[in-house]
């Protein structure tokens, strides 16, 4: 079952990403994962939940960890 939410990406994500997962995963070197963290990074996105794990919806791709995002409210 996925779960859908608004949320407001944080800035410096690659920093973010790169301090949760570590130097060994090679974020800073994946072209695609640089593309999605110039396209989504400070936006406010959808982030789709898959096993309890998000993702921006139109990436579904890479899974972003709870350090790289705020949830946003309905008022």
């Amino acid at each position: 079952m996925r779960e859908n939410i608004q949320a407001r990406i944080k800035m410096d994500l690659m920093n973010n990403i790169v301090s949760f997962f570590g130097e060994k995963e090679l974020h800073r070197t994946d072209d695609e994962f640089i593309k999605l963290c110039e396209r989504i990074e400070g936006k406010e996105v959808t982030l789709t939940f898959c096993c309890g794990d998000a993702f921006e919806t139109e990436d579904d791709n890479y899974w972003l960890p709870e350090c790289c995002w705020e949830e946003i409210k309905a008022k």
